[in-house]
């Protein structure tokens, strides 16, 4: 338990069951009648109703990563680290399916029962926030700048690595680690959902030689999301961790997030990073609509040595083959 969320761990394993299901129940006193809140994409919410003329699985919805339920007073959101379906089958109550074994054919299409089961963990971050702007109606249904938060934490954990021997020699150096420097700069409701060094290729200059060379160097590709945020609820619990200014909010500054760690020009791309929108210089404030994802690449500054020496031939035919 941190000061505004509650983990929660699942280890299962029905390898040894017979035609079971194992759900996670959550009952609250909240008021939500027949209404609650799922996303179907990791980007929006949808209202769901529940239906009593419908059976239990067709009252259960896709939850990618998130669902809720609220009153005039208090909602209880479920943060998830793994897609899975739910459903919210009496006032109050949310509840998780975790996994199912089945030895016959159930009749939906498969032909088959389902018993390829393996123990699985599963990981949910469980939120209470009280809803401070009673007379704001939610017209739209999203989650608060604090859940969003809590989430990014949960999908992009913090990776750690412990060196337990000597590198060997021939390891490359490590040249560069992106952090964010000056993270009471960043915008709350800006998270930096990737970053990638992209390959860059060249083909060979010799006469009738076809090879293709690739090489991972200085090259960048960063995917920025602007999470679009329910203000009925506080934020408080976010700190000094990120801008919560409103004046701050979806404003992106390359400098003040990585300082002088990229060139200064950047090239604003697609998603895939294939194809350049436009440029921006790093000092730049780039504003963000709501809800939007945008791609930069960048190249590190001072980067040393020849990316092409020596080459690294493109094997082609064994990536097609895997």
């Amino acid at each position: 338990i941190d000061s505004s969320a509650l983990e929660i761990t699942n280890t299962i394993d029905i390898r040894k069951e017979v035609d079971y299901e194992l759900l996670m129940h959550i009952g609250t006193d909240i008021a939500s009648g027949d209404t609650f809140y799922t996303d179907s994409n990791g980007f929006q919410m949808m209202q769901r109703k529940h239906r009593s003329n419908l059976p239990i699985q067709g009252n259960y919805y896709p939850v990618a990563s998130s669902a809720f339920i609220e009153d005039l007073d208090l909602r209880m959101t479920i943060l998830a680290a793994q897609p899975g379906g739910g459903t919210s089958l009496k006032s109050g109550e949310l509840e998780i399916m975790q996994d199912r074994i089945n030895f016959h054919d159930d009749g939906h299409g498969i032909g088959q029962g389902g018993k390829d089961n393996l123990m699985t963990v599963s990981k949910y971050m469980v939120i209470f926030e009280k809803i401070l702007e009673k007379d704001n109606l939610n017209s739209f249904p999203t989650l608060s700048l604090a859940s969003h938060r809590q989430l990014h934490n949960l999908l992009h954990p913090v990776q750690a690595f412990v060196k337990t021997a000597v590198a060997p020699e021939d390891l490359l150096p490590l040249r560069y680690a992106l952090s964010v420097e000056n993270s009471n700069m960043v915008s709350c409701d800006v998270l930096l959902m990737t970053s990638h060094i992209l390959p860059e290729y060249k083909a060979s200059t010799e006469a009738n030689d076809a090879s293709i060379f690739v090489h991972t160097g200085d090259k960048i590709g960063l995917l920025f999301h602007r999470v679009g945020f329910d203000r009925r609820f506080s934020d408080e619990s976010l700190g000094d961790i990120c801008n919560k200014s409103e004046t701050n909010l979806g404003r992106l500054n390359i400098r003040n997030m990585f300082s002088c760690l990229f060139e200064q020009r950047l090239h604003q791309t697609t998603v895939s990073f294939s194809k350049v929108i436009g440029n921006l210089e790093d000092f730049q404030q780039f504003i963000m609509n709501p809800m939007e994802v945008y791609g930069f690449t960048a190249r590190f500054r001072n980067f040393t040595g020849d990316p092409w020496n020596p080459l690294t031939l493109l094997d082609l035919p064994s990536i097609l083959r895997q």
